[in-house]
């Protein structure tokens, strides 16, 4: 399993419209900016898992 982030829409009703490509990584220049990170991380294990297609517009077209 992965953790990546997620861009929630906070003008409509709090939806997930985005999401990196690549999974979070735990990175830091100080043992405080690292603690930062793994707290951020130990966060999102309460969050529920969301499905790819949970993520993006509902009115999304293709592209032409």
């Amino acid at each position: 399993m992965h953790i990546f982030d997620v861009y929630y829409d906070d003008d409509d009703d709090g939806r997930p419209i985005a999401t990196h490509e690549i999974p979070s990584t735990v990175y830091g220049d100080t043992l405080e900016e690292l603690q930062d990170k793994l707290d951020l991380l130990a966060l999102a294990l309460a969050k529920p898992i969301l499905d790819e297609s949970e993520i993006g517009s509902r009115d999304r077209s293709p592209e032409t």
